[in-house]
């Protein structure tokens, strides 16, 4: 990762192993709530922010009778209880911070959850120590893909794109990353290989050592 001075990680999915977390959270809520969704196509909402995802079940599967806010407070009540008992980071990252944080000016992290999940995600695994900057889906107006998570990121970091290199595992992510002129190497947890190619990620790793060779 020659002339890198920076590494922004996402979180769900890269440092969190919070994915399939997330999908029970949301599969007992709206199941409970009487929406049956597309579970076929929930892989399309992987790095989009709660507000996005809940607005377009409510447009697009509900009758009208709850609201994406009223959705997604219920998800909360049952999430961060399911985070709390069962949360375990991505294989391998915890030692790759460590050597991250010894060989890079900074380390940030942006991603499209809340701040509240952010923090417990950070309690639970204790990651306070490692972030400089950390952007959530509460600093932003647009989700990725768009670009604005990772131009806020570089903005707090004070550091051009071209000397920071984005951790993604999303579609979305990788788009968003490559929107706002980083470089990106892509984790195989959510989406394979060729599916973060073709979205434009710079290299594409199995396990986090791998990435310590580049």
């Amino acid at each position: 990762m020659k002339n890198t001075r920076a590494i922004i990680f996402d979180m769900d999915g890269v440092i969190a192993d919070s994915e399939p977390l997330h999908f029970e959270a949301e599969k007992h809520i709206l199941r409970q709530h009487g929406i049956e969704a597309p579970w076929s196509e929930w892989h399309q909402f992987t790095g989009q922010t709660d507000q996005k995802i809940f607005q377009y079940i409510v447009e697009h599967f509900s009758d009208g009778r709850y609201t994406a806010d009223e959705l997604i407070a219920a998800k909360y009540r049952i999430f961060l209880d399911i985070l709390r008992q069962k949360l375990q980071p991505i294989p391998g990252v915890m030692d790759f911070l460590d050597w991250a944080k010894a060989h890079y000016e900074k380390l940030a992290l942006t991603t499209s959850s809340q701040r509240l999940i952010q923090q417990t995600i950070f309690e639970v695994l204790r990651l306070h120590s490692y972030f400089d900057v950390v952007i959530t889906g509460n600093c932003i107006q647009h989700s990725k893909p768009h670009p604005e998570p990772y131009l806020k990121t570089l903005a707090a970091l004070n550091l051009p794109a071209s000397e920071c290199m984005v951790v993604e595992d999303s579609l979305n992510g990788v788009k968003s990353a490559k929107a706002a002129g980083c470089r990106v190497a892509a984790i195989t947890t959510s989406f394979a290989k060729a599916q973060l190619l073709e979205c434009g990620a710079d290299l594409v790793f199995d396990r986090f050592s791998e990435l310590q060779t580049q």
